[in-house]
């Protein structure tokens, strides 16, 4: 064993650190798959992927930021939109920039 291997306490944690790592590569694995279930090529272009991304992070900042239902959804809509607005806004105003 070299000093730069790490040193564990006892068995458990090296079956929990194992584990972890199964796990990690098991989601990078799913993660990095780029064939649906039908087995043609699924590739995201630009629009649906900043789409997606801003309804993801339009639901976490309506979760985290508001209390009652009616506002995390009024809320993450509103950030939704603006997201989405503001991207093709500039996306709009690039487009003749080479």
């Amino acid at each position: 064993m070299s000093r730069h291997e790490p040193k564990f306490e006892n068995r458990n944690s090296k079956i929990a650190t194992s584990f972890e790592s199964r796990i990690s590569i098991f989601v990078f694995r799913v993660l990095i798959t780029r064939h649906s279930s039908l087995g043609s090529n699924m590739v995201l272009s630009h629009f649906p992927a900043m789409v997606l991304f801003s309804f993801l992070v339009s639901v976490v900042f309506g979760v985290l930021s508001k209390n009652t239902p009616r506002e995390r959804c009024l809320y993450g809509a509103k950030v939704f939109v603006a997201f989405v607005g503001v991207a093709v806004l500039l996306g709009w105003i690039m487009y003749p920039v080479p």
